[in-house]
């Protein structure tokens, strides 16, 4: 692991893997030690550039998803702490085997998968984007349907997970 944060190209594509093997299998401590590598650098005064840096991994890499599909709530806290606006309430294209099955949220992933802790804390941030941003109506977030037109609750139902 011999690459940095402010790193282009190949170097790049490395820390976006690197980042989705952590965030997918659940790696709380070794993705603390990462990201803070990823933001302190090498000392030098760029640590704006560095944190934009990681959030751009963070959401081009879409490792919120995986995170979420795991149910790896210590991992989520972690990525919400560091950047509390990363892109964690959007839609996803889900791809497996190369063709696109689905448009999904994490709130969605999280509530098939029956994994709780995720659920809270997607809903715990949405609270406070809502606070933050005045937002008019949370339940835009919640009641978002995806492709197979399937909100987070009736996925939750429909998979047998009582929240």
């Amino acid at each position: 692991m011999n690459f940095s944060s402010l790193s282009v190209g190949s170097e790049k594509e490395l820390a976006k893997n690197l980042l989705r093997v952590l965030c997918s299998g659940g790696r709380a401590e070794v993705l603390v030690l990462i990201l803070n590598k990823w933001l302190t650098g090498d000392g030098s005064n760029k640590k704006a550039e560095r944190k934009n840096w990681v959030r751009s991994l963070i959401d081009q890499s879409n490792v919120i998803v995986g995170t979420c599909s795991g149910g790896h709530d210590k991992v989520l806290k972690i990525l919400l702490s560091h950047f509390p606006h990363v892109a964690w309430n959007m839609l996803f294209s889900v791809w497996p085997g190369g063709q696109r099955t689905a448009v999904i949220t994490t709130l969605q992933v999280a509530c098939q998968k029956g994994h709780v802790k995720v659920v809270d804390l997607i809903l715990q941030e949405s609270n406070k984007l809502e606070r933050a941003e005045c937002v008019s109506n949370k339940s835009d977030f919640v009641n978002t349907a995806g492709e197979k037109g399937f909100t987070a609750i009736i996925s939750a139902v429909h998979q047998n997970h009582l929240l």
